[in-house]
């Protein structure tokens, strides 16, 4: 039996050598030598050989057809006739189909059973479920290397060990499971509010309740809650506008931001953005609110670990929560600090004069007033985030500054001229008559009774 010739320099100087003979001639007497590679994979082998069947083609005609069309590639050059092909953007696996006749067949052979594919690794997050947390181990992804495998095609190589390119899952089961430990949880009461704000508070912390936040993911409440958002219509309550207290659309928001915000603090994260209130609220401490609203003004975090981060939000009796879960603190805990810079007095009383009469049934003359709205100091504070490692201070540091305005004193006085004394101490002797009259009846109705 005739040895099988490389393809390569060997094969180029025998088809030099019948250059004479016609095409059908070359082809039958290149057919008794023509190269056979296998490739292999582990333990199992594929075999491409044009010599005979073992590619699946039992017909002698396709045969001598396909010896035809890879002698014509020789002719040429392995190597050239696959710089041609690449020149025609076609892809390494393609060039391969055109340099070896029919070497599709072997090659989906070998593709269907080496081959897999990739499947991330991933928790399934279910806030609500007493198992909150269910891993999938995911998939190793396995794809034959066609670069490779053309380059050792296209060097002459009789035997040919398959490469693969493995994608392998980001992490694996049991990291996923060591890191879906409480990071922070905190909460903030609603104690007291009214029906419409206690609505869109706990409509706006639901849109956070199952959130998973990726490596370097940016959160913006504004987005989550739009993205989220189950079509349900925020109601009107108590809101803070230019400094006052007022009605509004979606009164109550801003205390589900600030729960979030100080959950996410709380759990080391970073905090790109976060704004004060005009004026304080009642439900956080001074220096750690975030206020926001769709006129830009947004409240964003960043997880800045390298493992996913979930978010659980829910409400218990009068007060909302948000628990954030992750990769382990390792024994690092925080603590915020709002300390207290100064008092901000408020301006002097503003005076209006009821000339409406908005307040009659209570003023009625000048130098008669009634406070319609006291005033309240403003404040200036600094927020800190203290970090411990058990129960040593490792770092403080200051991560709010903010000011509060004060609140104006808002009061009416009456508008009518006082009366005279003398006029005033006649009303006064007439209220008392009044009074005894009255006095007297009642005496005869309790003598009539007792007759």
């Amino acid at each position: 039996m005739i040895k099988k010739l490389k393809v390569g320099f060997a094969l180029i100087v025998m088809l030099i050598c019948l250059n004479g003979l016609q095409l059908n001639e070359q082809a039958v007497v290149y057919g008794a030598k023509f190269p056979c590679i296998e490739f292999y994979y582990n333990d199992k082998v594929y075999k491409w050989d044009l010599t005979n069947t073992s590619n699946g083609v039992n017909n002698h005609n396709a045969t001598f057809e396909m010896q035809k069309q890879f002698l014509e590639t020789a002719k040429v050059g392995l190597e050239k006739s696959a710089n041609s092909f690449k020149a025609k953007n076609l892809s390494d696996k393609e060039v391969l189909f055109n340099l070896l006749p029919n070497f599709e067949t072997v090659y989906e052979k070998i593709a269907k059973e080496i081959e897999s594919e990739f499947k991330e690794s991933q928790i399934v997050f279910n806030p609500n479920s007493s198992q909150m947390f269910k891993f999938d181990n995911g998939n190793v992804g396995i794809k034959i290397n066609d670069s490779a495998l053309l380059k050792d095609v296209i060097s002459g190589k009789e035997q040919i060990e398959i490469k693969v390119i493995e994608t392998k899952p980001k992490f694996t089961k049991q990291e996923l499971e060591q890191n879906c430990v409480k990071r922070s949880s905190q909460s903030t009461s609603f104690a007291g509010s009214e029906s419409g704000r206690r609505f869109n508070l706990i409509k706006a912390m639901a849109t956070f309740n199952g959130l998973v936040v990726m490596p370097n993911e940016i959160v913006s409440f504004n987005d989550i809650l739009e993205k989220r958002d189950n079509g349900e219509s925020y109601k009107e309550a108590t809101v803070i506008v230019n400094g006052e207290f007022t009605k509004g659309i979606g009164g109550g928001i801003c205390q589900a931001s600030t729960t979030i915000y100080n959950a996410v603090l709380m759990a080391g994260l970073e905090i790109l953005e976060v704004h004060r209130h005009t004026l304080p609220v009642g439900y956080v401490e001074k220096g750690f609110d975030a206020m926001v609203n769709d006129g830009g003004i947004d409240m964003r975090f960043k997880n800045n670990t390298n493992m996913p981060i979930y978010i659980k939000t829910y409400q218990k009796c009068e007060s909302v929560y948000a628990e954030v879960y992750g990769k382990p603190l390792n024994n690092i805990w925080y603590k915020k600090v709002s300390e207290k810079v100064r008092d901000i007095e408020p301006p002097e009383a503003k005076i209006i004069p009821d000339i409406e009469g908005k307040y009659i049934s209570r003023i009625k003359y000048k130098g008669e007033f009634y406070t319609e709205k006291y005033a309240k100091n403003g404040y200036e504070v600094k927020g800190y985030l203290y970090t411990y490692k058990g129960d040593e201070v490792v770092s403080i540091k200051l991560v709010r500054h903010e000011k509060y305005a004060s609140t104006q004193a808002v009061i009416y006085e009456g508008v009518e001229e006082p009366p005279l004394v003398k006029d005033l101490d006649d009303d006064k002797q007439e209220k008392k008559k009044d009074v005894k009259d009255k006095g007297k009846k009642k005496e005869k109705v309790k003598e009539a009774k007792r007759s």
